[in-house]
């Protein structure tokens, strides 16, 4: 729903204006199915599907409200997907992006390498590394472009 609203947004539909007093997403699964239904028509400003379950309705209207809550796809997640729904590869992820937390894994001759970002480089096999390629040429032998051997650049 929050993809389609955004896109309705890019084509120049406004999307309902966040009402003012909604029910915690907790709360749906007491409400009864005409509270629902209300509930429905209130966020989306559309009558809601034919024969629609309860389950669907709680499912559906819990995700909008965690979004209302917590916030919706980020943009570059939006293009990206609007790029795979194209049938295009999405961009290769950038190297100076990744945040320490971040976990990379590449097989490599039969074996699994799970490299992970830290704030000061990276780390495979509890040794800090200060490059991918550096962790690259370890694990292969060979001069290798850390990011490319790792599909993020």
């Amino acid at each position: 729903m929050a993809v389609q609203a955004a896109l309705k947004v890019e084509r120049g539909i406004s999307p309902n204006p966040r009402p003012r007093l909604l029910p915690a997403a907790a709360d749906l699964p007491q409400m009864e199915r005409p509270d629902l239904l209300k509930l429905w028509r209130q966020l989306f400003g559309t009558e809601p599907p034919r024969n629609v379950s309860a389950g669907f309705l709680i499912r559906a209207l819990g995700h909008t409200l965690q979004l209302f809550q917590h916030g919706d796809v980020p943009p570059r997640v939006l293009k990206a997907l609007r790029t795979i729904a194209e049938g295009k590869a999405p961009p290769a992820g950038s190297a100076a992006a990744l945040r320490p937390g971040v976990c990379l894994m590449r097989e490599w001759n039969g074996r699994t390498y799970r490299v992970e970002v830290v704030a000061d480089g990276f780390r495979l096999d509890g040794r800090t590394y200060r490059s991918l390629s550096a962790i690259a040429r370890h694990i292969t032998g060979a001069q290798w472009s850390g990011p490319r051997f790792f599909g993020i650049g």
